[in-house]
């Protein structure tokens, strides 16, 4: 099965210099139907360019030909410091405290590319080599998240860190189910957001993987 993702900008006409990430480079002549979506999506996007937000739209498509297409609308009225990130399997990592101290520590199990955002080392959309994708998404005033205690310290990562950790560990959505169970999600903030401080990001997440059964 054929992954192709797609970002787009609808929150200014300079996010849609940057909309496209395929993987592998997509087959025009072959998949029409990819293409009329494609389109259809960039008309949207450009109509909803001279309105700013704080919203994002997940999309999630399945051709014909097999072909599974991920992409989502990043609908913030700032720029967003995205840049695409590739990541080797074997590398260690770490997620991060509140305090800025040191929490789960890790070995990345997969490759990964994806984009991050503010220029943090963190994938808040991407793609493992495993077909398994994640996407996150702004979820002001709903997201909960663990208070650190010196127990559960060692299993912690930043809501921007969970993706991934997911992409690192987790080849289907299945054992991202089985995997949450071993970490906490807690309130670090995200340098940048808001100010250098930065601020938590309430978020909620899209993880699709390349089974019939996905997206979940």
């Amino acid at each position: 099965m054929r992954l192709v993702g797609i970002l787009i900008g609808a929150s200014s006409l300079i996010g849609l210099s940057s909309l496209l990430l395929t993987l592998p480079a997509i087959e025009w002549t072959e998949v029409p139907m990819i293409r009329k979506v494609a389109v259809s999506a960039l008309i949207t996007a450009f109509t909803l360019a001279t309105t700013p937000g704080f919203a994002c739209t997940g999309i999630s498509l399945k051709a014909q030909d097999g072909a599974a297409i991920r992409g989502r609308t990043p609908e913030f009225g700032f720029p967003m410091q995205s840049n695409v990130l590739v990541i080797p399997a074997g590398k260690e990592m770490s997620g991060t405290l509140p305090d800025g101290g040191k929490g789960l520590s890790y070995t990345s199990r997969y490759a990964i590319v994806g984009a991050n955002a503010l220029n943090l080392p963190v994938i808040l959309d991407g793609i493992n080599d495993q077909g398994l994708s994640v996407g996150l998404f702004y979820f002001p005033n709903y997201a909960k998240y663990a208070d650190v205690t010196p127990e559960n310290a060692k299993h912690a990562i930043a809501p921007q860190e969970f993706g991934l950790w997911v992409l690192a560990n987790s080849a289907t959505v299945d054992e991202v189910k089985e995997g949450v169970k071993s970490i906490v999600v807690v309130p670090t903030p995200a340098p940048g957001l808001g100010s250098p401080q930065g601020a938590v990001a309430g978020a909620h997440f899209f993880i699709q993987d390349k089974t019939p059964a996905s997206p979940s």
